[in-house]
C-alpha cells in the first residue's frame, strides 16, 4: 500500500517533468538540471522502496511474534485443564469419603472408586479414589 501511493506520487511529478524536458533544447542548463533532478528522484524512490520493504518486514516479524505468544498462552491454558480437573476430582473424592465416614457409612473400593481411578488415565478422574473409596459397603447393611 505504501509503495503504490509513493509510486503514484512520483508518477504525478515525473510525468510533467519528462514532458517539459522534451521541450528544452539539448545541452542547455535546464536539461542538465532536469537530468540531475531525475537522478535524485530515482535515488529517493529507491530509498522509499527500501524503507517500505523494511517496514513490511518489521510488521511481519511483529505479527509472527504476537502469534507465537498467543499460541504459547493457549498451549499453557490447555495444559492446565487436566491438572485442574485432577485437583478438583481429588478434592471431591476426599470430601465425599470424609462425608461418608463421618456419617457412619462403611466404604469400600467399588464401581465408583474404580471408575474414578480409570478416568484418571484420560484426564478426568483421580487415583485417590483407591485410597479414599467412595462406594457404600452394602454387605454390612444387608447382613
Amino acid at each position: 500500500m505504501l509503495r503504490a501511493g509513493t509510486l503514484a506520487l512520483l508518477a504525478m511529478v515525473a510525468l510533467p517533468l519528462a514532458q517539459s524536458m522534451a521541450a528544452v533544447p539539448k545541452g542547455s542548463f535546464l536539461q542538465q538540471h532536469f537530468q540531475e533532478s531525475s537522478l535524485r528522484m530515482d535515488t529517493a524512490l529507491e530509498h522509499v522502496e527500501a524503507s517500505a520493504a523494511g517496514a513490511e518486514a518489521w510488521l511481519a516479524h511483529t505479527a509472527g511474534a504476537q502469534a507465537r505468544r498467543h499460541g504459547e498462552f493457549v498451549t499453557t491454558v490447555v495444559a492446565m485443564v487436566p491438572l485442574l480437573i485432577f485437583i478438583g476430582a481429588s478434592t471431591w473424592v476426599y470430601l465425599k469419603h470424609k462425608e461418608m465416614t463421618n456419617a457412619g457409612i462403611k466404604v469400600k473400593v467399588g464401581l465408583k472408586s474404580a471408575g474414578c481411578c480409570c478416568l484418571f488415565c484420560i484426564g478426568f478422574g483421580s487415583p485417590l479414589s483407591l485410597c479414599f473409596p467412595i462406594d457404600e459397603d452394602v454387605k454390612d447393611e444387608v447382613a
